[in-house]
């Protein structure tokens, strides 16, 4: 395997933090250039694949975002950032089954809990399923009073 050079891993780093500034800042264009240049670089870096995945997700290319995070998700199942955007992002596409199982998943690794049971309400509410949802936004609430993530 090739060692990469200070570099490559320099031009790397500036690619990745120029495309969270531009994030931020809302210039979607600017911040893909940027990633698609890091990806270059580094295809599996989970840091790029994840930001890939948000501006995906900010851009409304829902599909593509499920993808991306789908594929971290299967090489990273413990990470509960990414288990929580791929729910969300089931949740936005109506498959509720998929974000229940995500959320559900994410709730096992998160420090966030508050934020991950009251998206596990809505879907549950989406669904259909009143009293599992109800359930779960008292968790959130009770989980709130901790961590202060609702005042």
């Amino acid at each position: 395997m090739p060692s990469v050079s200070p570099l490559s891993t320099g031009l790397f780093e500036t690619h990745v933090q120029r495309a969270r500034t531009f994030l931020a800042e809302g210039k979607a264009d600017l911040a893909e250039k940027d990633l698609a240049e890091a990806y270059l670089l580094k295809p599996r870096d989970v840091t790029v694949l994840s930001l890939l995945g948000v501006l995906y997700f900010k851009q409304g290319r829902l599909e593509r975002a499920e993808e991306v995070f789908g594929k971290l998700a299967a090489s990273t199942p413990n990470d509960p950032a990414i288990l929580f955007n791929l729910g969300l992002i089931n949740f936005k596409l109506n498959r509720f089954r998929e974000a229940e199982l995500a959320f559900t998943q994410a709730l096992s690794f998160s420090s966030d809990r508050a934020r991950v049971h009251f998206y596990l309400a809505a879907t549950y509410e989406r669904h259909g399923r009143t009293r599992e949802a109800i359930h779960q936004y008292r968790l959130a609430r009770s989980s709130s009073d901790t961590t202060g993530a609702f005042r």
